[in-house]
């Protein structure tokens, strides 16, 4: 990546997360531009700096309701957000997918863990670890409502392509689609369920049962 990404902190400071911190600030392009310790600070240190994405640790009581989170999306929607939660709890891992997150890390997380998950999120704006798409799949697979919508046998292998993080390229060369061919499917499925990114097919597909790992 060529691009400064500005990170911004919400946490209350641990000895845990002043590593995490320390191990962003050692990479390239990678700069962390505030920390904050309630949410008021936040807004305002927001305000005062641009940030392209929030780290934000769940142990802070006020952010521990899904409404708290939409409303900071809701003043910076280009802002990328990724949680750091501590149990891994389907329910609550899946409403914080629909409000808008763009990636979690559970709290066993470790430094690699993170950065991984912020390069996903700025590659391809979203990123869930395997064992957070599996639970958070079983778990809606269980109450998944019939599909309404009728998707070609393409259009399934590139929403499963999706949900694992295949580019255009790598679903061009296992289905021997053109990638120009990959983005018209991807584009015609965004179309049927209303969706304004690739992250909602993700969560749709999630959401009715069609992507199980």
């Amino acid at each position: 990546m060529n691009n400064l990404i500005r990170i911004g902190f919400l946490d209350e400071t641990t000895k845990e997360l002043r590593a995490i911190k320390k191990s962003i600030q050692e990479v390239i392009n990678y700069q962390v531009t505030f920390e904050a310790g309630n949410r008021q600070e936040l807004m305002r240190k927001m305000k005062l700096n641009s940030i392209d994405l929030l780290l934000i640790n769940l142990h802070i009581t006020v952010l521990n309701k899904v409404q708290s989170i939409q409303e900071i999306k809701s003043i910076f929607p280009n802002m990328k957000i990724i949680l750091m939660v501590l149990y891994d709890q389907p329910k609550l891992l899946w409403k914080y997918m629909e409000s808008g997150i763009n990636g979690i890390v559970l709290k066993h997380f470790n430094s690699n863990q993170v950065i991984q998950t912020i390069e996903g999120v700025v590659q391809q704006g979203y990123y869930y670890s395997e064992s957070i798409l599996r639970s958070i799949s079983l778990f809606q697979s269980k109450n998944a409502q019939k599909k309404t919508i009728d998707f070609t046998g393409t259009e399934l292998k590139v929403i499963n392509g999706l949900c694992n993080e295949m580019t255009s390229s790598e679903m061009g060369q296992q289905l021997f689609l053109s990638n120009r061919t990959i983005d018209w499917h991807r584009n015609e499925i965004k179309k049927k369920i209303g969706a304004k990114s690739t992250i909602g097919i993700v969560k749709y597909a999630i959401a009715k049962g069609l992507f199980i790992l």
